[in-house]
């Protein structure tokens, strides 16, 4: 037995095991291969148990029950044998009160019974042979009402133990009944794990974790021996070519073995060829939505019938691709063409309606053996992206296909991301004519000698199907947003017959104000005018639609169509109430994904998909069981004491810990809000009794206090105008007071600004803190930490809100909060630097054109716990991190200047975030060459200075969820446990990557981060790269425990939120900039509406326009920018 594999016995009071061997007791006589015994209801424990193989003979656990079973054969290891007319079979004994009862016998070699095998594929119980059809337990019967373990009958309410070490590769059944309700965790002796009964209890409740009885979680070894094997011979070959991504180096060893699921189901290749068609229509027509409506008219013209006779043999994407089963009548290097007519499914055929060629045409032809090659590491260039990209649309089809829902409506609003929602499907209001439904995802996804399908469930936030006056009453704000992008389709009747159309936005007239030249009267007239109506519900709105003609129309003459999706940010309120909706237990998460999920999906073994079975492909209905393990947490370190973290939290506290590294607390100043908030300050003394309690938590916490008083408390009463969305009355007054703030004398010493700035904030106004951000960091540089009055009043957890803030005060004055002790970070020694990366770009409904925000960040210090960052401003939506060399450089250069030796780092590692699969290899040709680049500037392109560089991307934008399977390997919460790791099973077929789950979820099911080396000088081990990974999640400066990805990414994601304060009136829409016609001078304005380029201007025309936009855009936003950060706080992490 290969020493990776942990037996784990839960066994009496001394679970001993040899070098590889089990780490077995069984009740009674369980240790040896047949008998054990069981009870009707209790069962007995008693004499001594052997280890199965070479063992110690050790205490048995329990004491022997009331009413003693009937023994087992000998034949089959049962497990305390069968259970009394309908009971369930006990677990091989009893034990006393509270103590956990032992599994019985051992399995024989290769089955994984819990104690023997089941008769003739019966699936008897874990606890003995069922009677009369009952099923045998996985537990023994409970006394009084509680459950059974998996391990033999519990009283009061004690789970009974686990399982002993398999041999062979199988698992092992139950050990002994350990004492007392305790679960020891005994030695460890070279890989093998063994359990004595003086551990901590597992405060997990079996019923939260997902363990379907019909799908035993066991590991496919055969596919894992294969995959070893794969990944020895793609590291040892010496045919790697340039560009390519470097190899996984081996799987990881660290760390304790356990078995957890994910939603990833296995996936039976076609055994023919399938084909891909080409669709073209001409005239061509780029509109996704017109594209989608000539499919529906071509798949219903006889030409096309004559071509595919039968509509289960093919499938399609709704846009230019047909994949087809069996060859069609297309001769290669020809097209099948015909003529089809466009009309409207609400107006019907017309004189009027356009024709359009169609021309079918073959592209290529899949076989399955080509991927299979591939997924066994024989073909490395092979591009599996064709025949994935094929088989995802095939399983597209059954839930797009409305006549395989009577009862429901399935949309897919993201044609090519495999989201199906479920309309009206227990639907929950967002607040702002927004509704949340739930969906299912699903991908195929090839992985190491398997391919498998990814299936997710989700939720998404779509339009409220309503009145459009109605919703634009209630709150415009991310309305307008929403319909800014892809547009809104209502319907109207107020020309006596319904009609469907598409809006492109809120204009800011009325309709009596609105006006347009009317041909039918020869005049201009309003749109109240003409719809003849004298009174409107909601008269300050009218929707529009931009076509080669605008149509105005009062928005309460239309009705949203249902089933469309918001695809803008929500606010504050909406994400909450979706949180609330999203966020479901793992348990419940599992059991949608293969109950509703693989119903809607058409993946039910029952399911009348007749296109999978065309196709033949097929779908397990169960999911993938995979190895992981479990790493141990770090030590974190502080000034005089470390804190070792307890299993399963992933965080600790403050108390009784002084900061490593202290600020200082001097010159500082304290500016109020009054924004009309129930809590708002409104006297000096109500300020001074808190900053006095803040000051003495920070002053324990370890921050060096030289002035416990501000030299100043500002009150900042605050206006509101109308009209004024974005309150830039507010931010004038802000900027008055924080001058005369400036302007106060010091407490000592010389006129100076203050070095550190508390605000006092009366909301959450989103729009009032942006002002804020870009007042403190961009016009007057000063560190600044806020505060809410309404939370920083409150009694109850005030001591904790005070020491989050002590923990923010003290990097905003040149701390540092802990660190983190022994060998952690050994790898990283004392010469690398980490760099974490991230773009931002704009949302929906944000001004055409306006930039993106590039934010880098880096250490400088050997503790690798502080990072400060570089903002940039780059072309609109650009991936690819366009000034990184500057950005990288100015890492360096503070590298070098806080550096003692006053040197240059020789280890570059570089974590990327929010780079998706497709672009891995666009960073490398373009942001590589930057990053070298930025060497050469810091050195003085000294030739020498090549420091080695690694790139990570990282990302938690995925859909893979894990679920554990043991009860001691969780959250309490049914979630894996901290530290978790998966890099087997579901992983990438020739690259680097693994999954890690760091952090403890606060709700819902956790999301672990995805790690992908896409180049690699250092040479990381995978137990290298995943323990640093994992150690590094502890030094989070905001927090005192583990997060979810690794900090230098998460800190670029979060210094990129905080450029986008500085752009919000771009971002939010409200500010737009516009060329008059033909004179090229810009305007600049707040408000909706205007600022597009001409629908009838020529191709030149239109790109010289867009080129004067995108640059007055952008020199806007240069304006709004101010020139960034200033100098005074880029040394600190003012952004946290």
């Amino acid at each position: 037995m290969s020493s990776k594999w942990r037996g784990r016995g839960h066994g009496g009071r001394s679970g001993l095991h040899g070098d590889g061997e089990r780490g077995r007791e069984g009740g009674g006589r369980g240790g040896q291969r047949g008998g054990g015994w069981g009870g009707d209801r209790r069962g007995s424990g008693g004499g001594a148990g052997y280890e199965a193989r070479g063992g110690y003979q050790v205490a048995g656990g329990g004491y022997r029950g009331d009413q003693t079973g009937i023994r087992g054969g000998t034949d089959r290891g049962g497990q305390g044998g069968a259970p009394v007319r309908g009971d369930r079979g006990g677990h091989g004994g009893a034990h006393a009160r509270g103590d956990r009862g032992g599994h019985g016998g051992a399995p024989a070699r290769g089955d994984r019974g819990h104690g023997g095998a089941p008769a003739r594929g019966d699936r008897g119980g874990h606890g003995g042979a069922p009677a009369r059809g009952d099923y045998g337990g996985h537990r023994g019967a409970p006394a009084r009402g509680d459950y059974g373990g998996h391990r033999g009958a519990p009283a009061r309410g004690d789970y009974g133990g686990h399982r002993g070490a398999p041999a062979r590769g199988d698992y092992g059944g139950h050990g002994g009944a350990p004492a007392r309700g305790d679960r020891g965790r005994g030695g460890y002796g070279r890989g093998n794990r063994g359990r004595d009964g003086g551990g901590a209890p597992s405060y997990e409740n079996p019923d939260t974790l997902f363990n379907p009885l019909d799908a035993p979680a066991i590991v496919d070894t055969s596919l894992e021996a294969k995959a070893d094997a794969i990944v020895a011979q793609l590291v040892n070959t010496n045919s790697w070519e340039e560009g390519q991504l470097p190899p996984r180096p081996g799987f990881g060893q660290a760390g304790v073995l356990t078995t957890v699921r994910a939603n990833f189901f296995k996936v039976d290749l076609p055994k023919h060829p399938i084909y891909q068609y080409d669709v073209d229509f001409s005239p061509n027509e780029s509109s996704l939505k017109r594209r989608e409506r000539l499919f529906q008219l071509m798949q219903d013209d006889p030409k096309f019938k004559t071509l595919v006779k039968d509509s289960t043999t093919i499938a399609h994407d709704s846009s230019n691709t047909i994949i087809s089963a069996k060859k069609l009548d297309v001769r290669e290097n020809t097209k099948y063409e015909f003529r089809i007519r466009f009309y409207s499914e609400v107006d019907g055929p017309s004189d009027r309606d356009k024709n359009y060629e169609v021309q079918i045409s073959l592209i290529r032809e899949f076989n399955s053996e080509e991927l299979v090659d591939y997924i066994h590491g024989k073909a490395r260039n092979y591009d599996p992206e064709p025949i994935i990209r094929a088989l995802n649309i095939i399983l597209a089809k059954f839930p797009t296909s409305e006549a395989n829902f009577k009862d429901k409506r399935i949309v897919n609003p993201r044609r090519k991301q495999n989201q199906f929602f479920i309309v009206d499907k227990e639907s929950r209001d967002l607040g702002g004519a927004l509704v949340a439904y739930r969906g299912y995802y699903s991908s195929v996804r090839p992985s190491l000698g398997t391919v498998l399908c990814n299936i997710n469930v989700c939720m998404a936030a779509f339009f409220k199907p309503m009145n459009l006056g109605v919703m634009i009453n209630d709150g415009r704000e991310n309305v307008e947003e929403g319909i800014a992008g892809d547009g809104l389709k209502v319907t109207t009747d107020y020309m006596g017959t319904r009609k469907e159309m598409v809006i492109s936005g809120i204009g800011d007239r009325n309709p009596e104000e609105q006006k347009f030249f009317w041909d039918e009267e020869n005049k201009e007239v309003s749109v109240k005018y003409f719809f003849k109506k004298s009174e409107f519900n909601f008269p300050g709105w009218n929707a529009f639609s931009h076509g080669r003609n605008t149509a105005y129309i009062p928005a309460e003459c239309c009705t949203i169509v249902d089933g469309q999706i918001f695809s803008s940010r929500l606010n504050s309120d909406q994400t909450s109430a979706m949180l609330r909706v999203a966020c479901r237990p793992p348990k419940q998460n599992a059991e949608l994904i293969i109950g509703e999920g693989m119903a809607i999906l058409g993946l039910k073994p029952n399911s009348p998909n007749h296109t999978l079975k065309s196709f033949g492909l097929k779908v397990s209905e169960h999911m993938e069981a995979i190895n992981s393990r479990v790493l141990p947490p770090p030590t974190v370190q502080y000034s005089s004491s470390n804190i070792e973290i307890k299993p399963k939290t992933a965080g600790w506290n403050l108390r009784g810990v002084k900061f490593p590294h202290g600020g200082v607390l001097k010159n500082w100043a304290v500016m109020v809000i009054q924004d009309g908030g129930a809590s708002d300050y409104s006297n000096q003394n109500s300020v001074k009794g808190i900053m006095a309690e803040l000051v003495k938590m920070c002053r324990t916490s370890g921050v060096f206090v030289n002035d416990a008083e501000p030299r100043i408390i500002k009150f900042c009463e605050l206006s509101r105008r109308y009209g004024d969305r974005l309150r830039y009355a507010a931010a004038e007054k802000m900027s008055q007071v924080l001058a005369e703030i400036v302007a106060s004398p010091p407490k000592t010493g010389i006129l100076q600004k203050p070095n550190f700035l508390l605000v006092l904030l009366s909301s959450e106004d989103k729009n009032v803190y942006n002002h804020l951000k870009f007042l403190v960091d961009c016009k007057f540089g000063i560190p600044t930490v806020c505060c809410q009055s309404e939370k920083i009043r409150e009694t109850r957890g005030r001591m904790q809100y005070l020491g989050n803030v002590a923990m923010k005060v003290n990097l905003k004055t040149g701390g540092r909060n802990h660190g983190l002790s022994g060998n952690a970070l050994h790898y990283l020694g004392t010469d690398s630097i980490i760099l974490g990366a991230d773009v931002t770009h704009p949302s929906q409904g944000s001004e055409e054109y306006t930039p993106s925000i590039a934010a880098v960040v880096g250490s400088y210090e050997n503790t690798y716990s502080l990072y400060p960052g570089s903002l940039r401003l780059q072309e609109s939506r650009l991936e690819m991190i366009e000034h990184l060399d500057d950005q990288v450089a100015e890492r360096l250069k503070q590298y070098r200047a806080k550096n003692p030796s006053k040197i240059l780092p020789q280890k570059i590692i570089y974590f990327r975030d929010g780079v998706s699969e497709g672009e891995f290899k666009r960073v490398n040709t373009f942001e590589l060459p930057l990053i070298k680049a930025a060497c050469a500037n810091a050195s003085n392109n000294d030739p020498t200075y090549k420091p080695r560089i690694a790139i990570i991307i990282c990302g938690k934008r995925h859909h893979t969820r894990f679920y554990p399977t043991d009860p001691d390997f969780t959250d309490g919460k049914g979630n894996c446990a901290p530290g978790t790791v998966v890099d087997r099973g579901i992983t990438s077929v020739h690259g680097h990557d693994f999954y890690l789950q760091a952090h403890v979820g606060l709700q819902g099911t956790a999301r672990s981060a995805h790690y992908t080396v896409i180049y690699d000088e250092l040479g990381f081990s995978a137990d290298s790269l995943q323990t640093l990974v994992h150690n590094l999640s502890y030094l989070f400066m905001r927090a005192t425990k583990a997060v979810s990805y690794v900090p230098p990414a998460y800190y670029a994601d979060i210094l990129c939120d905080r450029g986008r304060c500085y752009l919000q009136g771009l971002l939010s829409g409200e500010v737009r900039v516009s060329l008059p016609d033909g004179r090229g001078n810009t305007r600049v304005g707040r408000g909706r509406g205007g600022g597009g380029v001409g629908e009838d201007a020529s191709p030149a025309d239109k790109e010289a326009k867009r080129k004067a936009k995108e640059q007055a855009v952008m020199e806007e936003a240069k304006k709004m920018w101010g020139g960034g950060p200033r100098e005074e706080i880029t040394g600190l992490m003012f952004y946290l």
